[in-house]
């Protein structure tokens, strides 16, 4: 089984959180928590409380703080992304994740949100990478008795007879497989990355990985009982097959659900009869509702299909402006289209990621930035209901706005000039 490796993220100073001298921030401290004796429920005071509890490196009394302040506020992007930058500074990256990706959902400012897309890539990635080296170097140690039985890998279907342009079918219709099979509530499949990465730390090309002799091997690293691969080939210009096995780590044995064949028009539905031989092979039993959820295509564009096909390959490789132009090609042939649009929310916005991961203390400075704007806003919208208050003599505006409903009176009214009798 694979074994969650934990990132060593580089600690972040007070200095680094930034220039306020910590006296000045343990003051801030105290008047922060003297103001909210008087407004308990004011989400901006928490917000703040919680940022100076972070720069003194108080990350517990910190996320207490901005939780609450995101309790207050749901729309509070900024206790969102230091919540997030005080779960990766604890090693918890799987909290620190959701809230990145929580603050993409909402997030104001956009090269904060840059920033946090890039920093979620990296640790998705490095993350990964750990799991995987983890697990090659784990390898003999583990016993496939011990694997669970009801664990699944899904490898990309071989595709060297294709022609050139059908060949990231391949990968797209193994994403459908995973997809389908992962309806069935029994069946623990390993994550699609996983294999990818996998495949480029053994150096394996995409014959050899899909190859029987190496699935066993394969399901023992990844800790998968049953590995599910095929191959689709060209039967001619408008017709494919497409064959899946689905191979015993243990034994090493094949099982072989029926060969689809058909046009490329009518791929969907030859992938679904696919999965549900696969199922049945697997001793399965769905109920009509699983098996309504399943047979349901995401789209019936092929053009649609190969696109996101086009764009999950070059994910793989880490190209992601390539990747994102994909799936958007893929949506604009089918804007209901929704696996195109999970993995262009994915994969969207990293046209300049490095690779590399920035200091954390970075990323602070550009949440101050944002805190600061907002800030600014509450501000001069006080001072302008304080004006307002003084021109209307100490009248408060109802609701909170700054303006005032006109009062009527009784008086005389004058007028002068010409008249039309």
């Amino acid at each position: 089984m694979l074994v969650a490796v934990l990132l060593s993220v580089p600690s972040i100073s007070a200095g680094d959180a930034g220039s306020t001298k910590p006296v000045e921030v343990e003051k801030s401290v105290e008047r922060y928590k003297a103001q909210l004796e008087k407004s308990p429920n004011k989400a901006e005071l928490w917000r703040k409380l919680g940022i100076s509890y972070f720069q003194l490196e108080r990350y517990d009394e910190a996320l207490t703080a901005l939780t609450k302040a995101s309790t207050l506020d749901p729309n509070d992007a900024t206790s969102v992304v230091y919540r997030g930058m005080i779960h990766e500074q604890k090693g918890q990256l799987d909290q620190a994740k959701n809230l990145y990706q929580s603050y993409i959902a909402f997030g104001k400012q956009d090269r904060l949100t840059q920033e946090v897309r890039y920093r979620l890539r990296w640790i998705e990635d490095n993350e990964l990478q750990k799991v995987v080296d983890q697990a090659v170097r784990n390898e003999k140690n583990v016993k496939i008795s011990e694997i669970p039985k009801n664990s699944v890998a899904i490898i990309r279907f071989n595709v060297d007879s294709l022609s050139p342009q059908l060949k990231p079918l391949g990968r797209g219709l193994a994403e459908l497989v995973y997809t389908d099979l992962s309806h069935v509530p029994d069946l623990k499949l390993v994550e699609r990355l996983e294999l990818t990465r996998l495949q480029d730390e053994l150096k394996l090309n995409q014959s050899e990985f899909s190859d029987k002799f190496y699935a066993p091997r394969i399901g023992k690293i990844v800790g998968a009982a049953k590995i599910i691969t095929g191959q689709v080939t060209q039967v001619d210009g408008e017709r494919v097959g497409i064959d899946c096995g689905i191979i015993d780590v243990g034994p090493g044995l094949a099982e072989y659900p029926g060969r689809q064949e058909g046009k490329l028009a009518e791929a969907f539905a030859m992938q679904k009869k696919l999965v549900m031989s696969i199922i049945q092979k697997l001793g399965y039993e769905i109920t009509p509702a699983i098996k309504n959820r399943i047979a349901k295509s995401p789209t019936e564009s092929f053009l649609a299909l190969l696109a996101f096909s086009r764009g999950l390959d070059y994910a793989d490789q880490g190209l992601y402006p390539l990747a994102e132009a994909e799936f958007k090609t893929a949506l604009a042939e089918d804007p209901h289209f929704d696996l195109a649009k999970q993995q262009l929310d994915r994969y969207s916005g990293l046209s300049n990621y490095s690779g590399t991961m920035k200091p954390l203390s970075q990323i602070t400075g550009l949440v101050t930035q944002e805190s600061t704007t907002e800030d600014n806003k509450e501000n001069n919208k006080g001072e302008i209901i304080q004006r307002l208050q003084d021109a209307t003599r100490g009248a408060t505006p109802a609701e909170d706005t700054p303006y005032t409903t006109p009062q009527a009176s009784r008086g005389r009214v004058v007028v002068t000039g010409r008249t039309d009798r």
